[in-house]
């Protein structure tokens, strides 16, 4: 199962930021199915060809949103940018 999502933001707090961890939107999918993403992978690929892993460690929210850390950080230029989210079955 192949799914394509939104980088959103960073996960961030009052006075911190993750850099490899980031929010998801996943606007084709419906809210009752995100659970089922938890430990799938995700994976982004920027203009330069470079190629960033991770996996989805859990829900964001109540809405169509994820989050996902990666194994290195982001750049900023990644943020809504489209992302691919492979689940095995």
């Amino acid at each position: 199962m192949e799914i394509h999502g939104i980088i959103e933001s960073y996960r961030r707090g009052p006075r911190t930021q993750k850099n490899n961890q980031m929010i998801i939107y996943l606007p084709s999918l419906n809210s009752n199915d995100i659970p089922k993403l938890v430990g799938a992978s995700v994976l982004y690929r920027d203009k330069y060809g470079n190629a960033y892993e991770g996996i989805v460690k859990k829900r964001h929210g109540n809405g169509n949103k994820v989050l996902a850390e990666f194994k290195r950080a982001l750049p900023g230029t990644s943020l809504g940018d489209i992302v691919k989210i492979v689940k095995r079955d």
